[in-house]
């Protein structure tokens, strides 16, 4: 009896024997490797049934396919490969050339998370910049778009609420200086909280962006209008870590940098495990907890990387390197969560 079940990467029918349980298959129509799930009324129990994989009514052919045609070195099975008993090798760009670039892959010496949980991993300070560089000049198109054309909006309105606020103020001011102190006050409290409000927005879409190059999954440059669904807990947590952030700054710069990396990671966590606000910021002290240095690294190498284009004042290289930090924190992130990150 087969085993039938869909692949992850787009959605085909996949069948292989019942000896292939636990190990690994390759889509034909993708390409994409995927573990062959225990379909045994044991591993079943207390699921209901309308969730369960239906067979197919007219099964796919396999395919006349030896192991050795295979370029990624699977043995061939129904109507995808199979791994044998060896250990499964991690393929190369020179193993599969037919691969695509963002293809992810299994790295034996990362632990991975199983879909919809994260593990806490301890990451490399170099292997971060090294991977999120790759996948960067890979996508650099959609990458650099997103963060640029986000900039770009909330530069302008910026521009717009600025001059508002300087119209009412010279008003103002002509009649009551006191007042227009006052008002200039207010109207600026208010222009911050209306360019964040703003700029969450379009940084959903950003964050979204960077996530799928990261786990190599399919790109949409519309994701960058796609902030609806979660902007209000959004808005509400980036407040929240603003209120956190600034202050402990403001009183001393270590503080700062403290809350910086140990709820840096509140946005992709709800983004990407749609958790709550709470349950955010509680997750992300936990997956920080054993990268404390190498985050301490990257947040300060990024630093550096920006200060350094605004004293040189080459408006290319910030506008070349801002998209990179982006994507940096998107690969830290996946990385400290044990997931899988796309090939580069």
């Amino acid at each position: 009896m087969a085993i039938e079940f869909p692949c992850t990467g787009c959605g085909n029918q996949l069948s292989v024997p019942d000896e292939a349980v636990g190990k690994r298959a390759r889509c034909p129509k993708c390409q994409t490797v995927v573990s062959v799930p225990d379909q045994s009324p044991a591993a079943d129990a207390g699921t209901d049934d309308e969730f369960r994989l239906k067979p197919l009514d007219n099964p796919p052919s396999a395919p006349s396919q030896s192991p050795a045609s295979d370029p990624a070195g699977f043995p061939a099975g129904a109507a995808a490969g199979f791994s044998s008993s060896d250990p499964p090798q991690k393929p190369t760009y020179s193993d599969n050339p037919y691969a695509s670039p963002s293809l992810g892959y299994d790295d034996p010496y990362v632990k991975k998370a199983a879909p919809g949980t994260i593990t806490p991993t301890p990451i490399d300070f170099g292997d971060v910049f090294s991977h999120a560089w790759n996948l960067y000049m890979q996508n650099v198109g959609i990458v650099l778009g997103a963060v640029m054309l986000a900039y770009v909006i909330n530069l302008i309105i910026g521009w717009v609420l600025g001059f508002i606020v300087g119209v009412l103020l010279g008003i103002v001011g002509e009649g009551d200086p006191a007042a227009a102190a006052v008002l200039n006050l207010v109207m600026q409290l208010f222009l911050n909280l209306v360019q964040v409000a703003i700029a969450t927005f379009f940084n959903i879409g950003v964050w979204r962006i960077v996530l799928d190059v990261g786990k190599g999954q399919r790109q949409d440059f519309g994701r960058f209008f796609s902030g609806g669904d979660i902007y209000l807990p959004m808005f509400g947590a980036v407040l929240l870590w603003l209120l956190m952030v600034v202050p402990a700054t403001f009183l001393l710069i270590l503080p700062g940098i403290a809350v910086l990396i140990v709820f840096g990671q509140f946005h992709f966590l709800m983004i990407d495990q749609r958790l709550g606000v709470i349950e955010s910021f509680s997750k992300s002290i936990e997956i920080t907890n054993p990268n404390w240095l190498p985050l301490l690294g990257i947040y300060t190498v990024c630093l550096l990387i920006a200060i350094a284009c605004c004293i040189t004042c080459i408006p290319v290289a910030l506008i070349f390197f801002g998209p990179y930090i982006s994507m940096v924190f998107a690969v830290m992130y996946l990385k400290m969560t044990g997931q899988e990150v796309a090939r580069a």
